[in-house]
């Protein structure tokens, strides 16, 4: 009886092992692609929107 119940709470602490791992994989992806559209994306875009908007303001002054 006992050594059922070990392997019972053994096998769910390796399964709750394994879905701790998959979330961090998870996580790290996530960053991971947060942070490339940032760079990729969002920060040329920036730029390039504020370019326009100094050359708006340079022609409306």
């Amino acid at each position: 009886m006992a050594k059922q119940k070990r392997k019972i709470l053994d096998g769910l602490v390796e399964e709750r092992a394994g879905a701790a791992l998959e979330t961090g994989l998870i996580l790290a992806l996530g960053a991971f692609f947060a942070l490339t559209v940032r760079e990729f994306v969002a920060s040329p875009l920036l730029a390039q929107l504020t370019r326009a908007a100094k050359v708006l303001s340079q022609a409306l002054a």
